[in-house]
């Protein structure tokens, strides 16, 4: 659930609307992280991408690390891209691996070794490869 910010108010203050009590309440914060009448904890209401270069298109906010590899024609439905150095803003093709949320996830954990380079240039390779192998069928 979220709070609903309902706009400001002529002093200054933002109005907003628990969604789980229906309670109206007013803080001079823009985001509040709790519900003053029931105690709720409220998700931040823009929690992805934080950390990354994002664009946007027709609407849509993309990491940027995304829109570099999609527009070399990666698929990236299922796949998550890893920063091997740890930094959000390199998107240097030798800084990003793609790889599972699973993996991804146990990378961060410490759980899984974190690649010493990226992997796109293999990424592509094994891509070209099924694609091939898919036309010859």
């Amino acid at each position: 659930m979220r709070v609903e910010r309902l706009g400001k108010t002529r002093d200054g203050h933002y109005g907003f609307r628990c969604c789980r009590c229906d309670t109206h309440f007013v803080d001079e914060n823009s985001f509040v992280e709790l519900c003053p009448h029931c105690g709720y904890k409220f998700k931040d209401p823009k929690p992805r991408y934080k950390k990354y270069d994002k664009v946007v298109i027709d609407g849509k906010i993309i990491p940027q690390h995304r829109l570099i590899l999609e527009s070399m024609g990666i698929d990236l439905t299922g796949c998550s891209v890893h920063h091997v150095d740890g930094n959000p803003k390199n998107n240097d093709l030798d800084n990003l691996y793609i790889c599972s949320y699973a993996d991804h996830e146990l990378i961060h954990k410490g759980e899984k070794e974190n690649p010493s380079k990226g992997n796109i240039d293999q990424y592509l390779e094994e891509q070209t490869r099924r694609q091939l192998e898919e036309m010859r069928q």
